[in-house]
Formats: structure tokens, sequence, C-alpha cells
């Protein structure tokens, strides 16, 4: 016996919706994956940068 349109429609609809959600999840993925590669590099040069700024203000005598 065949499913009615409107219950054949649901079931059809169900599995879209569970095929854009994990093309969300693994789209979200690779954003965090380059997000949080990018956030580690930034956060190697500001130790760079804030090492240099110590090292300048320690020449004149203002250590921090």
């Amino acid at each position: 016996m065949a499913l009615p349109k409107k219950e054949k429609k649901k079931g059809e609809e169900k599995e879209e919706e569970e095929e854009e959600e994990e093309e969300n999840y693994e789209e979200f993925e690779e954003k965090m994956e380059k997000l949080t590669a990018e956030l580690s590099e930034r956060i190697r040069k500001s130790e760079e940068l804030e090492k240099k700024i110590k090292e300048k203000l320690a020449e004149p005598g203002f250590g921090v």
C-alpha cells in the first residue's frame, strides 16, 4: 500500500533536513578549523610583539 502524498512528503522533508544539517555541520567544522588556526597565529604574533615591547621599554630602564 502506497503512503499518502502528505506522509511521503514529510519523510522526504525530514531526509532533506538531515542532509542539510550534516552539510552545515561539516561547513562549521571547516570554518572552526580555519578560525582556530588563525587565532593561534595571532596569539603567537601577539606574544612576540609583547616580548619586543618589554625589551624596548627595558632598554631605557622602564621594565614592565
